[in-house]
Formats: C-alpha cells, structure tokens, sequence
C-alpha cells in the first residue's frame, strides 16, 4: 500500500482458511483442528508472520499447505501460496491466493477467521474515504431534525434548575414512612462483601504439625529425617505451625517460584477456581507455543504438594529420578517430591526443589 491510504480487506468464500485483523492477515489451503487455528490467530495477532509460520511448521510436520501472508505490507508465501497485486490496482493493494477456487462473491471482512479461498486488500485514498453508511444523499446525510417540543410548558420566569435541598430542613415524617403511607425498611448498613478470589487478601496461613531438626528447618511429624537437609531429627513432641515454604520450582531460566501458595502455569494463566487466595501465575515464553492457555495447577495441601494437568493439547510428563517418565492423565493428582521434574508440552520444564534458601520465609 501506499502512504496516504486506507485499505478494505475483502475475502472469497472457499475451502481455505483466512484469519486476520488490522495490518496482519493469513490465508491458508487447509482448514485445520480448532487448536491449531487458535494458536494460528494468537501467533499472528500478538506476535506476527514469522512465529506464525513457525506455528504452522509445528502443526504440520514442515508440510505446509500453500499459505501466503501479509503483515503490514511485508509478504510472505509458501508452496502454491502467492501475494499478487490485483490486475489493473496502482494504488498499491494486493491479493493472496493458495490455488483454491472461489465459492461465492468477494465479501468485506473487518477482522476475523472465516472460511475462504483468497483475500484482497483494496486500497481507499484518505480524501474519498466512504462513510460507514455508503449511499446516503450529501443534503440527508448533512441534515438535523426538528426540535422536540417540550411536553409542558413551564410558567414564565420559571427557574429550570433543580430546587436545592436545605441541609437545616427537618423530615417532616419518619424516614422508614413515605408521604403516601408505604412502608419501607432503611437499609442497615453492612460490611461489604469480600470476594473469595482477591489477590490483595491476605488470608490466615493453613497450620500443619511440625517437628524441628538441628539446623531448624520444620519437617512433618511422621518424618525421621529432615526434608530440607535430611539431617536425623531429634525426639520431641510435634507442635502446630503456620505451614512454611515447601520449597519452589525452579524454572528453566532459573527463576524460583516459592511455594507459600498455589500456582498456574500456562500461555495464559488465570486462577483455575475462586476458593483461597490468589495464586502464583506462571506465563511461558512464546515459544513455547504448544503449552496450553491454562496447562498446569500445583495445589498445597497441608505438607503435600499437589500437582494436576488441566487437560492441555500438548499433555505434562512426571519425570522421577529412577523411574521411566509418567505421563500424567487430565485432572488427575499426583504428589510431587523434591526432585521430580514436570515437563509441559516437551517445551517448558520445571523442577521441584526444597533448597534451604527456598524454605525460609
């Protein structure tokens, strides 16, 4: 396009796929599962042509269909894919096509994923831009209606701003008795409500038995050794303590999310029910395109630490030191201990670790 032009994208049905919006669109010879084209979109929206046709390498195995892309007047095309400028256009639009075959009329498309065979952007000059609403005479589109007669008529000198109340005025009848004899009940004043999922709370802490070892790291009551440096601990009566740290995961840059609460881990991490407080939320690099919106909740339960896939497209793998890899099942628990690693989609690990310094409050 260009400068100084404003372009309408048009689009004609077909057994392809167009998905798009603003300066970034993608026409594609294939119409794949709802995942894939979910994170198609995502790609393309948030992050541009070249992760999306990353995304479509992935889906695909590298046999691409023919696509053909445009992203702000970059183009990119593979296979039978071509971006072309439209015969007899030299105000710089253009057109993609995959070698489908148009089903219907060329239809306008704002934005959007629809089904489809080729896509045109055509160029409109800023100076003769159409209105929203084409077709309107010059002398309607530019009239006013008539005035609206008021519904009563106000006497003359009559001052139309609304009477001030004096504060010094007593009420001339109890204030739980209207003029006209109902009554109502004033409303007693209430604290107001708290909403179980509010990050600002700060609720009371869980509390679990404990025993101490000699360096005073906490450990559960029925161990004999120590969970943080498995150190022997001495004989002594359990007492309750607000439970500690159980530890972090570690993350692959190196990060370590404590866990003092629970977590979620995703493309999109957003709390998973509205019980307790407000959890650690863990986003994944975009790379890491085929882990899920919502992938992975780790739950603390007294000393245990819970963990659940949340039914994700690219699966989690429990990896524990001396056994074969697990692939864990959708919403089924599994109690992890220092040491096993959780492998999101083979593209995001996390290692569950209870390193003195991750322990400490």
């Amino acid at each position: 396009m260009t400068p100084g032009t404003q372009g309408l994208w048009r689009y004609a049905p077909g057994a392809g796929l167009l998905l798009g919006s603003g300066e970034r669109w993608l026409l594609l010879a294939d119409q794949p599962e709802e995942t894939v084209i979910l994170d198609l979109w995502e790609a393309l929206t948030t992050l541009g042509l070249d992760h999306t046709f990353a995304v479509l390498e992935r889906a695909y195995a590298g046999r691409v269909p023919a696509v053909a892309g445009w992203d702000s007047g970059r183009t990119a095309a593979r296979g039978a894919g071509s971006v072309a400028d439209p015969v007899g256009d030299s105000l710089g639009g253009c057109e993609l096509t995959v070698g489908l075959p148009a089903e219907g009329p060329w239809l306008p498309l704002a934005g959007g994923i629809v089904a489809g065979a080729a896509a045109r952007l055509e160029p409109v000059a800023a100076a003769g831009r159409r209105r929203i609403i084409d077709g309107i005479p010059d002398d309607i589109a530019t009239a006013f209606g008539p005035d609206i007669p008021e519904r009563f008529e106000r006497p003359a000198g009559d001052d139309t701003s609304p009477p001030q109340p004096d504060p010094a005025a007593e009420p001339a009848a109890h204030p739980d008795r209207t003029a006209g004899g109902t009554t109502r009940r004033t409303p007693v004043p209430e604290a107001s409500p708290v909403s179980d999922v509010d990050h600002l709370r700060q609720p009371t802490h869980e509390t679990v038995l404990a025993v101490f070892c000699g360096q005073g790291h906490p450990t559960p009551a029925y161990s004999t050794d120590c969970r943080v440096c498995h150190g022997l601990v001495p004989p002594q009566d359990p007492q309750r303590i607000p439970r500690p740290r159980l530890g972090g995961l570690r993350l692959p840059g190196g990060e370590v999310v404590a866990l003092d609460r629970s977590v979620v881990i995703g493309r999109r991490p957003a709390p998973v029910d509205d019980q307790g407080e407000w959890p650690h939320l863990v986003t994944v690099p975009p790379e890491a395109s085929y882990v899920s919106r919502v992938h992975l909740h780790v739950q603390l339960d007294g000393w245990l630490v819970i963990v659940r896939d949340l039914g994700s497209r690219g699966g989690t793998t429990l990896r524990v030191p001396g056994r074969s890899p697990e692939t864990m099942r959708a919403q089924e628990p599994h109690v992890l201990e220092p040491g096993h690693v959780l492998d999101l989609a083979d593209e995001f690990e996390v290692l569950y670790d209870v390193a003195p310094e991750m322990v400490t409050r």
